[in-house]
């Protein structure tokens, strides 16, 4: 009996050999499953080039990119995208090279070295090549913008990316929340190419209330146009004598010729003001009091 016991013991003391190689079967085949739902969140079903350690898709591009601290060598310039801007985006779905195309052809040896040119002026105009739904292309190209910035012209022109951003882009119809954000991003969107113009819009019922945050005031785009924007002196302008009243009459029903002549206002109240006589009086009464007795009080209340 002793000895059938202890037979028994040593028997079960440790597993079987084939029931060791099963459980390492088992372990790799997990690991294989983790690792590919791992990637699958980035991957896509297309052939694309891999530009990283063999890694297809967007996940080879942000094995680098998805460093916060990844920037160009000469410029500084961050180079870091973020995922969650990316899932996040209108363009989620979308592969990295679909815009990046001058990055679809290269080896994956010199996917970087062998790409020349202003690769973020590429990305920005790549738009055109999906966005070309109700004549949208056709409306920007005879614009002041898509002008300048299709034709090369060394005046440059801003291009979709420009306005519209790079990888946090998202969807005006699906996203309404979004749509009121951007809204108010007047001085980003166009006051980074245009900030005098900017400072400007300064009248009390356009441009101040557009800076308090007022979701009904104006933003550059609603008088200027968007996509069709053209020079102020063009007939074809929103703002142009010819189309003031019509672009007007959008808010103020039945734009009368005496509310369209205090237009000019809108961006010259500064510069009214500078030239009238009045205020010219009360701007140096007001800094002589400012200077002397509010100073002198001042002084005698701190002592």
């Amino acid at each position: 009996m002793r000895s059938m016991g202890t037979k028994s013991l040593q028997h079960h003391k440790s597993p079987q050999p084939k029931r060791i190689r099963s459980m390492v079967r088992t372990s790799l085949i997990v690991a294989i499953a983790i690792s590919i739902l791992a990637f699958g969140t980035y991957a896509y079903a297309e052939d694309l080039p891999s530009f990283t350690v063999g890694i297809p898709g967007r996940s080879g591009c942000l094995v680098c990119h998805g460093d916060p601290k990844i920037q160009q060598n000469k410029t500084k310039v961050s180079l870091y995208v973020s995922q969650e801007d990316i899932l996040q985006s209108a363009h989620k779905d979308v592969a990295c090279t679909k815009c990046h195309v001058d990055f679809s052809q290269a080896s994956t040896s010199q996917a970087h070295t062998a790409v020349a040119g202003d690769f973020k002026k590429t990305a920005s105009l790549a738009c055109k090549n999906c966005h070309q739904h109700s004549g949208m292309l056709k409306v920007y190209s005879k614009s002041i913008h898509g002008r300048l910035s299709l034709s090369g012209d060394p005046k440059g022109g801003a291009s979709c990316g420009d306005c519209h951003g790079s990888h946090n882009i998202k969807s005006f119809k699906k996203d309404k929340a979004y749509k009121a954000e951007f809204h108010l991003k007047g001085k980003e969107v166009c006051g980074k190419c245009h900030m005098k113009y900017y400072e400007s819009y300064d009248d009390y019922y356009h441009g101040r209330a557009y800076k308090a945050n007022a979701v009904d005031a104006p933003a550059c785009w609603d008088c200027h146009g968007a996509h069709d924007v053209a020079s102020a002196g063009n007939a074809v302008s929103m703002v142009s004598k010819e189309r003031l009243p019509k672009t007007c009459a959008k808010c103020h029903v039945d734009a009368s010729k005496g509310l369209v002549s205090f237009a000019p206002m809108i961006h010259g109240r500064a510069q009214a003001q500078d030239k009238n006589a009045l205020i010219k009086m009360k701007n140096k009464v007001m800094a002589w009091f400012n200077s002397n007795v509010v100073k002198n009080v001042t002084a005698w209340a701190g002592r």
